[in-house]
């Protein structure tokens, strides 16, 4: 039964993500035209950012959707992803990516953790304009956690600097859940936790590549992302059930005679 269930749930993502990479290549595809100077959907900034808000969020979806085309196998659709992505010039875009693609072939989460670690150092002694405006806007998150959190989308209401300017979000996922819930916010970061140590799903890359935009960014408050990684969540936990299922109904070797 879970077998069954299994495998309609493996092929709704499939089709979903399919449904998400038509729209990201769409995207790709209008990223080129900005480019060259065309502008059927208005841009947030100079940078050619397709049919999203800005160019940040075109790279990290762009990243993410390239490698639930390599879970799923569709390799020839990720390259119409490229050249948006390309365009997007977001850093963490193609770090996401290239972590990604070592996490298909390197199953080891310490490992990874090392490979986190070092380009947050790099980070650390390379920033950027926009890298000092997050450290601020952590500080102001940071000095403003409370044990039993702020409630959800409080730090809407926080006003930071001087003069005083509205960040919106922490960019930063896992300071956000925090500030947001306070200690409640260890049941998401346990069952997160869980689902990071399922490490032979094919979705896992994906699954760690998010984890890693949340550091540095918002990808849970950017729609197609957060699609993107609630399908690698079911579809890990679907690989869990079926080989659960596949364990504890396997028929018993039988005995010589």
């Amino acid at each position: 039964m879970i077998l069954a269930q299994r495998m309609i749930l493996l092929r709704f993502v499939r089709w979903a993500i399919l449904s998400i990479a038509i729209a990201c290549a769409c995207s790709s595809f209008l990223s080129i035209a900005q480019a060259l100077d065309w502008h059927p959907v208005p841009q947030w900034n100079g940078t050619p950012s397709g049919f999203f808000f800005n160019s940040m969020a075109q790279g990290e979806i762009l990243a993410l959707a390239i490698l639930a085309l390599i879970a799923e196998r569709v390799y020839w659709m990720s390259f119409l992803l490229l050249p948006g992505l390309w365009l997007s010039q977001s850093r963490g875009g193609w770090i996401a990516l290239a972590l990604g693609l070592i996490a298909v072939w390197v199953r080891r989460p310490l490992i990874l953790l090392c490979l986190v670690l070092a380009a947050t150092a790099y980070w650390t002694y390379h920033p950027s304009s926009s890298d000092y405006q997050r450290l601020l806007i952590w500080r102001a998150a940071w000095t403003h956690l409370t044990f039993w959190g702020n409630g959800f989308g409080s730090f809407w209401d926080l006003w930071i600097g001087n003069p005083a300017w509205w960040p919106i979000y922490v960019h930063n996922d896992y300071l956000q859940t925090v500030f947001e819930l306070g200690i409640w916010s260890a049941i998401p970061f346990a069952f997160v936790a869980w689902i990071g140590g399922q490490t032979s799903s094919r979705y896992w890359p994906l699954f760690i590549a998010f984890l890693f935009m949340a550091t540095f960014s918002m990808p849970l408050h950017i729609p197609f992302a957060l699609t993107l990684w609630l399908l690698a969540i079911a579809s890990i936990i679907g690989d869990y059930y079926g080989s659960l299922e596949t364990t504890c109904f396997a028929l018993p070797e039988r005995s010589g005679d």
